[in-house]
C-alpha cells in the first residue's frame, strides 16, 4: 500500500506512453512550431501550479530528442540560492553538457563552450557596480576636501562610469558572440545537414523569490538573445504576475511587461481528468487498500466512487496535485480508521474538503445546506454533467440521508423526489433518477453516525501533511 507512489517512469523511446491527459498532442504541436520559428524566440507554457508542467516538460524533452532537437533544462527554483541567475545558468549548462557524450567527444564544441564560460566569467565580474566606490566616499571627511578636490573626485567617477559602460557593452557583445558560436555548433550535432534550434527549458520560474524571477527574465532577454536558441518558460502566469508586482508595484501592467520577454504564450490543456483519477487509484492501490482494510463489499463501488471523484474534482476545480493529495488522504483514512463501508460517500466528502475547505466546513456545521450543494452543482457545466450521471444519485442520496434530521432543505429535496416519483407513477412513466435516489435513501437510512465518523477520520487525516513542494510524479500527461 502506498501513501506516495514512485516517480513516474518515462521511456525515452516512448515518452508519452503513460500519458493519461492527452498532452502528447501538445508536445507534437509545439515541436512543429519550434522547428519553424525564427530564432531567437521565447515561448511560455502556462498552467497552474500543481497541474503537471514539470512532468510534461520531461516527456517533451524526450520527444524533442527523438526529433533530433537538442535541449537543456534549468530548474530556476532549485538554483535561486545563487546571487546572480547568470552564474546558475552557465553552471547548469556546463553540468548537463558534461554528461552529453556527443558534446564531450567534439573538440569544436568543447572549445566553443570554454569560450562561453570565459566570457561569462568576465560578464559576471563586470556586473559588480562601479558605483560601489560611493560606499567609501561616506567615510571621507568632506569638510576637509577643497572644492577643487571634490570636483576632481566627481569627474573621476563620471569618467569611470562611462568607461565602465563601454566595457560592459563590449563584454556583453563578446559573450553573445561566443554563445552564438557555441549554439551553432551544438545545433549541428546531428550531422544531418538540417538546421534545428537548441531548446532551453526554464522550469519552476513562478516559485522563485520575486527579485530572482525578474532578474532571470532580464538575463534571458539581454544575455541569451542569440540565433539558434529557443527558450521555453514553464510557468504559472498568475503567480508570476504576483512576483512582478512585488518588484515593480501593484500598478504595473503585467501582460505588457511579459510581452517584453515572451514572444508567444501557450496554455497547457488540463487534459482528461477521468483518466487521471483512474491512474491515481491504480498508483495508490486503492482496490487493494479497500480490500485489506476489511471493506470487501466496497470494492464493487470503486468505479462509481471514481466517477464521483472525477466530477466533483471538476466542479471544485482541483489541480492535479490536489487530486493526488485527495487520493493520499483517502488512503490514510482507509489505513488508519475502522469505518462502516460507504466508500462513495467518503470520496465525496474528501474531494469537497480538499476542493473548498470553507464550503465543506460549512456543510459539516450546517451553515451550508443541501440546497446550497445542489445549487452549486447546477451553477456549473461540470456540475450539471455530474447530475446527469447515475453516480450522482449515490452522492445526493448520501447527502440527504446525512442531513435530513438537521437540514430543512434536505427534507424538501427528499419530498421533491417523492413528488416526482409519484407523478411519474400516476402517468405510468418512469422517473428513474428520483426513484433511484429514494431507493438509495432507504438503503442509507441511519447513516448520520457513519457521516460523523467520516468527518472525524478526514480531520485526523489532515494532520498528515504531504509536502507542498513535492512535484506531482505521475501527471497524466
Amino acid at each position: 500500500m502506498l501513501i506516495r507512489p514512485k516517480k513516474l517512469p518515462i521511456d525515452p523511446d516512448h515518452p508519452f506512453a503513460l500519458d493519461r491527459l492527452g498532452r502528447g498532442e501538445s508536445a507534437a504541436l509545439l515541436t512543429q512550431l519550434l522547428e519553424r520559428v525564427d530564432t531567437p524566440f521565447v515561448l511560455s507554457v502556462d498552467a497552474r501550479w500543481g497541474d503537471g508542467k514539470t512532468t510534461f516538460v520531461e516527456m517533451w524533452r524526450h520527444h524533442l530528442s527523438a526529433s533530433h532537437i537538442q535541449s537543456l533544462y534549468f530548474n530556476a527554483w532549485e538554483s535561486e540560492y545563487s546571487a546572480d541567475p547568470l552564474i546558475s545558468f552557465i553552471g547548469e549548462m556546463g553540468t548537463q553538457l558534461k554528461g552529453d557524450e556527443a558534446t564531450q567527444s567534439s573538440p569544436k564544441l568543447k572549445k566553443a563552450w570554454k569560450h562561453v564560460k570565459e566570457q561569462g566569467a568576465f560578464l559576471v565580474k563586470r556586473a559588480v557596480p562601479v558605483g560601489l566606490k560611493l560606499a567609501t566616499y561616506g567615510a571621507l571627511d568632506l569638510d576637509n576636501l577643497t572644492e577643487q578636490a571634490l570636483a576632481g573626485l566627481v569627474a573621476d567617477l563620471a569618467k569611470e562610469k562611462i568607461e565602465s559602460y563601454e566595457a560592459d557593452k563590449k563584454t556583453l557583445e563578446d559573450f553573445k558572440q561566443r554563445l552564438g558560436e557555441f549554439i551553432k555548433e551544438l545545433s549541428k550535432k546531428q550531422n544531418d545537414g538540417i538546421s534545428r534550434p537548441v531548446v532551453f527549458f526554464v522550469d519552476e520560474l513562478d516559485r522563485c523569490r520575486p527579485t530572482y524571477t525578474v532578474e532571470l527574465l532580464e538575463r534571458i532577454k539581454h544575455f541569451f538573445d542569440v540565433e539558434g536558441l529557443v527558450f521555453v518558460l514553464s510557468l504559472d502566469k498568475e503567480q508570476l504576475g504576483h512576483s512582478i508586482r512585488a518588484v515593480y508595484g501593484s500598478g504595473i501592467d503585467v501582460d505588457g511587461y511579459l510581452r517584453r520577454f515572451i514572444d508567444l504564450e501557450y496554455q497547457l490543456p488540463k487534459g482528461k481528468s477521468g483518466n487521471f483519477v483512474a491512474f491515481l487509484a491504480e498508483q495508490y492501490q486503492l482496490r487493494e487498500t479497500v480490500h485489506r482494510a476489511g471493506h470487501s463489499a466496497d470494492v464493487q463501488s470503486i468505479p462509481a466512487g471514481l466517477q464521483i471523484f472525477e466530477h466533483l474534482a471538476s466542479v471544485f476545480d482541483l489541480s492535479l496535485r490536489k487530486q493526488e493529495q485527495t487520493m493520499a488522504r483517502l488512503i490514510v483514512v482507509l489505513l488508519t480508521s475502522r469505518l462502516e463501508p460507504h466508500l462513495t460517500f467518503l470520496i465525496s466528502l474528501a474531494v469537497m474538503k480538499v476542493g473548498d475547505a470553507a464550503f465543506y466546513d460549512g456543510l459539516v456545521a450546517s451553515r451550508v445546506t443541501v440546497k446550497d450543494v445542489i445549487d452549486r452543482l447546477e451553477a456549473s457545466l461540470a456540475g450539471r454533467r455530474f447530475l446527469a450521471e447515475d453516480a450522482s444519485t449515490l452522492f445526493e442520496a448520501s447527502l440527504i440521508s446525512w442531513k435530513r434530521n438537521s437540514d430543512r432543505t434536505a427534507l424538501e429535496r427528499f419530498a421533491q423526489h417523492q413528488n416526482l416519483a409519484e407523478a411519474a407513477q400516476g402517468k405510468h412513466v418512469q422517473s428513474p433518477r428520483s426513484g433511484r435516489v429514494l431507493d438509495l435513501i432507504r438503503i442509507y437510512s441511519g447513516t448520520e453516525g457513519v457521516a460523523t465518523s467520516f468527518v472525524k477520520a478526514l480531520e485526523i487525516s489532515g494532520q498528515f501533511k504531504s509536502s507542498p513542494e513535492t512535484p506531482t510524479n505521475f501527471s497524466v500527461q
